[in-house]
């Protein structure tokens, strides 16, 4: 495998943390702790089970696209129902879907396909 083609493959599964980090701390700014609780359990999961060889660093990565599928997919169905149902959600909820919750959605969705669809040695960490 071309070596630059190994470093552009990391760095896509760098830029797909982005979201999740970001998301951490605009939470934090507002004194919410759980998602940063959620993704170091994540991590420390994902990690123990690397260390220990349980599982395989690129069904490791099939499973990430897996979550940020599954994240981009749960986000945009959550901002396409507040639009809908306007009135009835809480104003601070309301005010938070805007065009970079938005597009943060679909860059979740998009990177998580991307992923998801590459092969299996391209890759292994």
């Amino acid at each position: 495998m071309n070596k630059d083609r190994f470093k552009n493959n990391q760095a896509v599964l760098l830029v797909s943390f982005l979201p999740l980090l970001i998301h951490v701390i605009r939470h934090l700014m507002t004194y919410s702790y759980f998602p940063l609780l959620f993704t170091l359990l994540l991590v420390i999961v994902f990690t123990i089970l690397w260390k220990l060889r349980i599982i395989t660093s690129a069904l490791l990565v099939k499973i990430w696209s897996i979550v940020l599928i599954g994240y981009g997919i749960i986000r945009l169905v959550l901002s396409v129902l507040v639009l809908l149902t306007g009135n009835s959600v809480p104003s601070d909820v309301y005010f938070q879907i805007d065009i970079w919750y938005f597009s943060m959605s679909v860059f979740v969705l998009f990177s998580g396909i991307w992923i998801f669809r590459r092969k299996k040695s391209e890759f292994y960490i």
